[in-house]
């Protein structure tokens, strides 16, 4: 198994680990699970979904949409939208999505270029291939030039492969074209590539870009605007803002030699070691609402060189999402440096609104800057559920525990109000480190049901819900004797409270 770690030109650095299952090349993408970036122009580690062929293994970059050029009208089959990367100890994977590829062979069939720097040593060859007339950015002078062609005889063929100075072309690998899935998927041999690939600490840079093809000329790209000299990538990966047209250095020099030149690259280490782990290994991620309140908690099994946390928030599960809190503001997101134990992590967003639902993401940031995004989790208050807080209890619980209400008696009655509110703390063990179904209800002398505290998944760890006596629909219950039962997994335990007015 390898290991990658992407710096983009400029900007922040990013880290995936590659998986050792191998993706199938057939255009369908659904082997590809990590979530990719909600913002546009950036790039993240993303681990997939566990059990797939490609869990922990991806680098998955978010490109704007319609920023292709219009050389030749609206151009969704060559408008990238995402571009991933994965691999194992075989072959490196790509895959690149479009917007809509409306044709996947032939002429004006989208085709695009993966430029290899493996020694960043300002060596190398600057041109892209099939007469495109665009160059790499001076800093990624290839060694190995990738690029696809789906001739007239279909949507499938291998990829072509250049080395430096235009020598040694070849066809390698696999590359399918799929209209349906609107998606160019790819594989090359590490072999390929040369050696020292497989060694630890390997660093190759990256440039991706697209094209129409010219499937009735040979080595052609389409010319932009009739003329040849003007460099033909239509879109590509850029940290930069929008359009196409203004990233590329020296696109209007129409008439002259320059052609385009595209201004940003990605740089990858490979760790070809299989014991590899990501900086942190999560245990548990979960959110709940309550009284306009999300209280949010996370565990980590071990952690490397972690700085710390960011916590961003959306209002859907694929965003956008926005920042609410980091590492350096807040000190409860700070890491615990290298650690091999349990370390818990809480943190209560108090912005929210009752009714609404929320979504959530943390980001682990390691001392070089890496940075591993994390499955989202959603929470909604609510004005009439119990106000649950998070014990910060390092000790993991090995048994479910429910404890008897403070105060008790309780209720507007007690002197001063001061106890009008009760607590109920309760413990949750770890089951199959994964969230188990918690519900917390109150029932009166009668047996019926007068409000749920809580009914939602909870990780491991030690609970608080703060209850102030009133019913479902938040009307004050009246003095007496009530019931608590809390019931999760084949675990149910009753308490008895008495509520005094």
């Amino acid at each position: 198994m390898k290991k990658l770690v992407t710096c983009l030109f400029l900007f922040l650095v990013f880290g995936f680990q590659i998986g050792q299952a191998q993706i199938t090349v057939d255009g369908d993408p659904s082997e590809w699970t990590g979530t990719a970036p909600s913002t546009a122009n950036t790039s993240v580690y993303s681990a997939g979904t566990a059990g797939s062929p490609v869990g922990y293994n991806e680098w998955i970059w978010t490109d704007a949409n319609d920023d292709e050029r219009t050389d030749f009208g609206t151009d969704s089959r060559v408008n990238i939208v995402e571009v991933r990367v994965s691999g194992d100890n075989d072959n490196i994977y790509f895959l690149f999505k479009m917007e809509d590829i409306d044709l996947d062979n032939g002429d004006g069939a989208p085709l695009v270029q993966i430029s290899v720097d493996k020694d960043m040593d300002g060596t190398g060859t600057d041109w892209l291939a099939e007469n495109s007339d665009t160059k790499v950015p001076t800093d990624a002078l290839w060694e190995h030039l990738i690029y696809t062609k789906f001739g007239p005889s279909g949507n499938t063929a291998q990829p072509n492969i250049w080395d430096e100075g235009f020598t040694n072309n070849r066809a390698a690998g696999s590359a399918v074209c799929s209209a349906t899935n609107d998606v160019i998927e790819m594989s090359i041999p590490w072999s390929e590539l040369g050696s020292p690939i497989t060694a630890d600490n390997t660093t190759l840079r990256f440039t991706f870009s697209s094209y129409r093809q010219n499937a009735n000329a040979s080595s052609e790209t389409w010319d932009t605007g009739g003329d040849n000299s003007k460099g033909d990538c239509l879109d590509y990966v850029t940290p930069t803002a929008g359009n196409t047209y203004g990233a590329l250095v020296g696109f209007n020099n129409v008439g002259t030699n320059d052609g385009g030149q595209l201004d940003s690259y990605q740089d990858i280490v490979f760790l070809d070691n299989p014991d590899q782990t990501l900086n942190v290994q999560l245990a548990s991620f979960f959110a709940v609402g309550g009284n306009n309140r999300v209280a949010l908690k996370w565990i980590t099994e071990s952690e490397l060189n972690n700085l710390g946390f960011i916590l961003k928030r959306g209002y859907r599960a694929e965003g956008p999402y926005e920042q609410r809190a980091d590492y350096s503001r807040d000190p409860e997101l700070k890491g615990h440096g290298t650690s091999s134990t349990k370390h818990v992590y809480t943190y209560t967003d108090l912005s929210v609104l009752n009714g609404v639902t929320y979504w959530y993401k943390i980001i682990d940031v390691d001392i070089n800057g890496v940075r591993t995004e994390h499955d989202p989790v959603s929470a909604t208050p609510n004005a009439n559920t119990g106000d649950l807080e998070l014990v910060n209890n390092l000790n993991v619980p090995q048994k479910y525990s429910l404890a008897q209400n403070y105060p008790n008696p309780f209720g507007e009655g007690r002197v001063n109000n001061i106890n009008s509110a009760t607590r109920i703390r309760f413990s949750i063990p770890e089951v199959n480190r994964s969230a188990v179904n918690v519900r917390l209800s109150v029932y009166d002398v009668t047996g019926r049901k007068v409000a749920d505290l809580l009914n939602t998944r909870l990780g491991t760890g030690e609970y608080e819900v703060t209850w102030n006596g009133r019913d479902a629909v938040g009307v004050n219950l009246p003095s007496g004797i009530y019931f608590y039962v809390l019931q999760s997994e084949n675990f149910v335990a009753t308490k008895k409270m008495m509520l005094v007015r």
